[in-house]
């Protein structure tokens, strides 16, 4: 009721509701549009709206945009009082998102903000954060060569230094922590195990550190990099060992340890499932069921093995002068069981050159079986 008191009935809300003219609002998107056009470097475009009123009380509002000339970038400097990002920066000048020659655009400069911020966290430099990137626009350029009619500006990049007095500096890694069993509890103390220098914590050790080594991109003597952190949770997850997988920095002790967190999932899971299944060409319902049963870490690698099985009945029509109109049975079973490796399992060095890009190896064996009143059916499978 509330509605139609507000919008009309059903007849009178078929179609766009009626919207009420507000002179704010249409003074609003004018200034939307020229914002807009002034961060693509149109900085004297201008736009206005007018209206025009009828009889019916509707209002016909306008927009009229005069964009003007394009302002282009002439000159990209760069400006920071730190030796060492200067260096880094100067080194992935190629790399730069705005270049001379290249129309201004306001958002082409947040682009080029991420990529710095990324560059130095990938470099080791923690602490770093975007906020203390600005950019320079200076738009009071007078070239000297008269054929340039073309508005220019110079963007200088800076890289401000800590507002504290302190300056930006990479950080090495000093000791990696790994801890497999991270939120569970028990009643006997962790013991570490080291392998390749990679501190591994643990109750019980069931995962190979061999394995695991692999996974981990996060190395003691090596510099931070951001992208190697997200790079080892994706690794770390795509083992479908672990309910999470979380890396924390800490500086304090005057150190700087990588500490990653991984809860594992159980060893053992199954789940079944139900319902029907009908052919639409002469079918009639009927029921449908699978089973499926995991174990993972079979043999300590970090393996997975599965067990799936699936079965269903449904009934057919009869066909034939002995059977008549009576309706008959058809029945399906399957059973696949695979085992996956989390590597490529090959005998030689080749078997870990992929490593980072999370390959799998994986060995599969089925049978399946279908049984109509016209046919029975018997198949093997296998794969690699």
């Amino acid at each position: 009721l509330n509605r139609q008191l507000t919008e009309g009935n059903r007849l009178m809300r078929i179609g766009e509701l009626p919207v009420a003219y507000d002179s704010a609002l249409a003074q609003r998107s004018a200034s939307q549009m020229q914002d807009y056009l002034r961060s693509k470097g149109y900085f004297k475009s201008r736009a206005v709206h007018t209206v025009q009123l009828d009889s019916a009380r509707r209002a016909q509002v306008t927009y009229l945009v005069a964009e003007g000339e394009r302002t282009y970038v002439r000159h990209v400097h760069l400006e920071t009082d730190n030796a060492a990002v200067d260096s880094l920066l100067e080194a992935n000048r190629n790399k730069e998102l705005v270049q001379p020659g290249d129309g201004y655009d306001a958002a082409r400069l947040g682009q080029e903000r991420d990529r710095i911020d990324k560059l130095l966290k990938d470099n080791g430099y923690y602490n770093f954060s975007r906020q203390y990137i600005t950019f320079a626009v200076n738009d009071t350029i007078r070239p000297p060569d008269t054929t340039e009619r073309r508005p220019l500006v110079d963007v200088t990049t800076v890289v401000n230094e800590p507002l504290d007095g302190t300056a930006h500096r990479p950080y090495k890694v000093d000791v990696v922590y790994f801890t497999e069993d991270a939120g569970t509890q028990g009643p006997s103390r962790r013991d570490t195990v080291e392998y390749l220098n990679i501190h591994y914590l643990a109750r019980r050790h069931r995962f190979s550190q061999k394995v695991l080594n692999a996974k981990i991109l996060i190395r003691p003597g090596a510099l931070y990099s951001q992208q190697k952190s997200v790079d080892t949770q994706r690794l770390l997850g795509s083992l479908d060992m672990f309910k999470y997988a979380n890396i924390f920095y800490d500086t304090t002790g005057g150190r700087f340890s990588a500490k990653l967190y991984a809860n594992p999932l159980p060893k053992y899971t199954y789940s079944v499932e139900g319902g029907g299944t009908v052919t639409l060409a002469n079918g009639f319902p009927g029921p449908f069921g699978s089973t499926n049963f995991k174990i993972r870490n079979v043999f300590g690698g970090l393996e997975v093995f599965e067990l799936r099985g699936t079965g269903g009945i449904e009934g057919v029509a009869g066909f034939g002068t002995e059977v008549g109109n009576r309706i008959l049975s058809s029945q399906q079973l399957s059973l696949v069981s695979t085992l996956t490796f989390p590597r490529i399992v090959f005998p030689s060095r080749f078997k870990y050159i992929f490593d980072r890009f999370s390959p799998r190896t994986r060995v599969q064996v089925g049978y399946n079986f279908t049984g109509r009143p016209d046919f029975r059916r018997f198949g093997f499978q296998g794969s690699l």
